[in-house]
């Protein structure tokens, strides 16, 4: 994300970039027959998600923060389709729902140019910030290949 802000006292430029490594490990159920040309699947996996970041500040100087990796654990629910248009090849889609952080959230202060996810609840100003939960959802298309079919 990219954006910028102008006031009485100049321009701020703030480029942030965000990004989730995920591991997952889980179970796909196909509800299709040796023959059948159409084969839909549901599925459900439980991911360790490793996040980190970089946000950069341009004002009268440049300021790089960058963030503390972090490992979350969470789950995905998902469900698609694999359609055969030959033999020993097909096309799948599918769509799957994950929440990243389901366990293991917490908040840490920020340290000079570190900076924290900060998805725990925690208290700032004598406010409570409540947990964040991150939650998303994602679409993917690609061809399938089938061995001894």
């Amino acid at each position: 994300n990219n954006a910028s802000y102008d006031d009485s006292t100049g321009r701020t430029d703030l480029a942030l970039t965000q990004s989730i490594l995920g591991v997952a490990l889980g179970a796909e159920y196909s509800f299709h027959t040796r023959k059948s040309k159409f084969n839909p699947y549901i599925g459900a996996e439980f991911t360790m998600n490793i996040f980190a970041g970089k946000l950069v500040i341009d004002r009268t100087e440049t300021t790089t923060y960058t963030m503390s990796s972090t490992v979350r654990y969470g789950i995905q629910f998902g469900a698609g389709a694999d359609y055969v248009v030959h033999n020993n090849i097909g096309i799948v889609i599918g769509a799957k729902y994950a929440y990243a952080n389901l366990f293991g959230k917490e908040f840490k202060e920020d340290v000079g140019t570190k900076y924290n996810l900060g998805d725990g609840e925690h208290e700032l100003n004598g406010a409570v910030v409540p947990e964040k939960k991150i939650t998303f959802l994602h679409f993917y298309g690609g061809i399938s290949f089938y061995f001894g079919r």
